[in-house]
C-alpha cells in the first residue's frame, strides 16, 4: 500500500524488498498524487499471493467419567 506524506511528497511502498520510498519532492503535488494512484493500480492488478490453507487445531482428548452433575446456575452463583 502507498501513502503520500502530505508537504514533502514522498511515496513510501510498505513491504517492497528492494525499494521503500519514490523521492517525488520536485515534482508538483498533481504528479504525485498521479503516481501513488498508478502504483496502487498495479498492485491491484496484481494477484495476491495464495496462502496455505491452515490446518486446525487439534486439541488432545482423553478417557475420564463423568462424576455428578453441576448446572450452569451452580457455576455462576458467585458471579451474580
Amino acid at each position: 500500500m502507498c501513502y503520500l506524506v502530505a508537504g514533502c511528497y514522498e511515496i513510501s511502498l510498505e513491504g517492497s524488498a528492494n525499494m521503500e520510498t519514490i523521492n517525488v519532492k520536485d515534482l508538483p503535488a498533481a504528479v504525485a498524487h498521479a503516481i501513488e494512484a498508478m502504483v496502487a493500480t498495479i498492485r491491484n492488478q496484481i494477484p495476491a499471493p495464495q496462502q496455505k490453507p491452515k490446518e486446525p487445531v487439534r486439541l488432545p482428548i482423553w478417557p475420564g467419567t463423568v462424576r455428578g452433575s453441576l448446572s450452569r446456575k451452580e457455576i455462576y452463583e458467585d458471579v451474580a
